[in-house]
């Protein structure tokens, strides 16, 4: 009470001038609190839709929304061969003008039925008969069989455990001294090891595709009566992936050719590794090369390969990208910059990053509220997107003249708007965030207009990041700085041969079984994923 009175005073002794100073420094404090508060309400209500809400990027389909995506619902339509009843399609594959002819189809979905069984599986014919008795008529006669119905069934058999004993016969002459001759012992990939193939292959499967924890599996071998501690399955792993290095050499001269290298990173935990602690972070680096389809193969050189380093600094992606002159698409970590500007590479920055700000600012706003700026702003961008949909199928230079031709009038007016909002919206709210990340990117983001191999965002990065996550949350850490490097290797050899169109397992019994054989880089060569038909692996 004494503290109001004396303000008061100090108030009474203060000149006109002074009062008006004091009361605009006042009305500027609550307005700057006023601010923290609004900002700390939108940070709060994303960490509940973030923990609580749908993950997806995927926005409700209200009205108003739809009046912006009718470029998205082309692209959705080419991709799902089904739209709902009423949709819209805009015919715009003419000319970017402002006379756009549109054709207004209805089309019904049709209604779900039970996909055929693949006609790859084996058959095995089970025949079901009448009994003996019935097959003779009422009347005396024999009934003639006139043929069959037929119905399916998807079986499966478990796998089967067996030990492969190799005979290696001997020889010798009769009529000398000559010595005994010995069939040579088959080629492994852990010498003196009595794992076969087959088995390495499972164990590497289950833990790096199936995210099978090796105690797990540890657990399964021990019902087919084989002691096999996950120690052993460990060792395995580590040897089999040091024998993958020539491999994977061809992979990284093989990437180091492509014209576009797209890269990301993720956290992981290594237990045992000098001067961290066990609690701390390591990182997982992704390189992705999405290159086109060459004349002699058939799915093009499309690799992914792991790094496992301690470090998230920007040494490590220099290192990564040393003497590689593509182009490279990242999101806006400072490191990729640095190495971009270092190696005069051009640097495209993913658009993905960019929606993702403005949705964050959309999940950010209170129930039931929403803003049509951001809700123009996502459908502007969704309109970049539905246009990569309708060249994807183009060559390369039809695609990116196509892509000019559709794209530039969309960022433009894009660009516009963002600086427009950019001087209306708190600088540090979740839609002035968004903005003024989206502005500070913006010569990345728009850099894939300049080359037609580079992608609009860096989601083959992110998806072939993807398996390790799953992988992560299920076998939680690595145990050792070994164990890291095992995995990024066996990542590489696992998703790249599912870039390829190869059954994981299929491919590393293969694998297993060759490379041991394999003495000069061309016999290495003939067991790369684009080298092999899926069809010669079943």
């Amino acid at each position: 009470m004494r503290g109001m009175k004396n303000a008061a005073n100090s108030l009474e002794n203060l000149s006109k001038a002074e009062l008006i100073n004091a009361l605009q420094a006042a009305q500027d404090a609550l307005r700057e609190r006023d601010n923290i508060i609004h900002i700390l309400h939108e940070k709060l209500r994303l960490i509940g839709a973030k923990t609580y809400g749908v993950r997806s990027e995927q926005r409700s389909n209200d009205p108003q929304s739809d009046l912006f995506n009718e470029a998205e619902q082309i692209g959705h339509a080419e991709d799902d061969n089904s739209l709902e009843a009423g949709s819209i399609i805009v015919d715009d594959s003419a000319t970017a003008t402002d006379e756009q002819s549109e054709t207004i189809t209805y089309t019904r979905r049709k209604r779900p039925g039970r996909k055929p069984l693949p006609e790859s599986l084996p058959r095995v014919e089970i025949e079901l008969d009448i009994p003996q008795a019935d097959k003779v008529c009422g009347c005396g006669c024999q009934k003639k069989h006139i043929g069959s119905d037929s119905n399916e069934q998807l079986e499966i058999i478990p796998q089967k455990m067996f030990v492969a004993r190799y005979l290696r016969h001997k020889y010798v002459c009769t009529q000398c001294e000559d010595g005994v001759q010995i069939a040579p012992p088959q080629p492994t990939m852990i010498p003196k090891s009595n794992a076969g193939p087959g088995l390495l292959a499972y164990v590497v499967t289950a833990k790096y595709q199936d995210a099978l924890p090796l105690y797990r599996q540890e657990k399964i071998f021990s019902r087919y009566g084989v002691e096999l501690t996950r120690q052993t399955l460990a060792n395995w792993i580590i040897k089999c992936s040091q024998a993958l290095d020539p491999l994977l050499n061809l992979f990284e001269q093989a990437m180091r050719q492509a014209p576009v290298i797209l890269m990301d990173e993720t956290t992981v935990q290594v237990n045992k590794e000098d001067g961290k602690a066990a609690s701390s972070k390591s990182f997982m680096w992704i390189r992705r090369a999405l290159a086109p389809p060459d004349d002699g193969n058939r799915h093009g050189k499309d690799i992914t390969l792991y790094h496992y380093s301690p470090s998230r600094s920007g040494e490590v992606a220099a290192q990564l990208l040393k003497d590689y002159r593509g182009a490279l698409m990242s999101d806006a970590y400072a490191g990729y910059n640095n190495v971009a500007a270092a190696q005069n590479l051009m640097h495209a920055q993913c658009w993905a990053h960019a929606r993702r700000k403005f949705v964050d600012a959309e999940k950010s706003l209170p129930k039931g509220k929403k803003s049509p700026a951001i809700t123009a702003i996502l459908n502007e961008i969704a309109k970049l997107y539905a246009v990569e949909k309708q060249i994807k199928a183009l060559d390369a230079e039809q695609k990116q003249q196509r892509r000019t031709q559709l794209a530039t009038p969309i960022l433009d007016k894009l660009h516009q708007s963002l600086l427009k909002k950019a001087n209306e919206v708190l600088p540090k709210s979740a839609l002035g965030e968004a903005i003024n990340y989206t502005l500070k990117c913006w010569g990345g983001l728009t850099q894939y207009l300049k080359n037609e191999h580079i992608p609009i965002d860096n989601n083959g990065a992110e998806n072939g990041i993807r398996p390790f996550v799953i992988g992560r949350k299920n076998w939680m850490f690595c145990d050792t700085v070994n164990g890291a490097h095992a995995s990024a290797r066996l990542y590489s050899v696992i998703e790249t041969a599912k870039a390829n169109g190869l059954e994981p397992y299929q491919y590393l019994r293969h694998l297993f079984t060759e490379l041991p054989k394999a003495k000069t880089d061309a016999e290495v060569e003939k067991l790369l994923p684009w080298q092999i038909d899926p069809l010669t692996l079943e």
